[in-house]
């Protein structure tokens, strides 16, 4: 499954890309509490590129390979502020994350969820309360 779309840098694009990812992920089978750490992870990544790329466009790629979810927010570039908070909040929602910066100078913010590790666990969990 892949995802690439861009959207213009305005508010109402930050549900409309969070949506379609979390759909991505649902597809890929994603349990409920994991499609909720994409949907607050991507949104603090889309919200501070909408924030910082006043009139260009934010990027989003979502892909899925084995059992992992790899999701990639862009702007075109702007007024470098610092995303604060978001980033504390991406990193407790992610497995994985990188920001680095896009050839026309915007940030680049790489989340990687791991869809299977939740449902392993659950499994486990499921079998452990059967065998009481």
């Amino acid at each position: 499954m892949v995802l690439h779309t861009s959207y213009p840098a305005v508010p109402s694009s930050v549900s409309v890309a969070r949506d379609l990812v979390a759909a991505v992920a649902y597809r890929a089978g994603a349990s409920e509490e994991r499609l909720e750490s994409v949907r607050l992870a991507v949104s603090e990544a889309l919200t501070s590129a909408v924030e910082r790329d006043d009139g260009g466009e934010v990027h989003v790629t979502a892909t899925v390979e084995g059992g992992q979810l790899a999701v990639v927010v862009a702007d075109d570039g702007g007024e470098r502020r610092r995303m604060g908070f978001g980033l504390t909040l991406i990193a407790a929602c992610s497995d994985h994350f990188m920001v680095g910066t896009t050839p026309s100078r915007g940030v680049q913010v790489e989340m990687r969820f791991d869809l299977e590790a939740a449902n392993r666990a659950r499994g486990r969990a499921s079998a452990l309360v059967s065998a009481v």
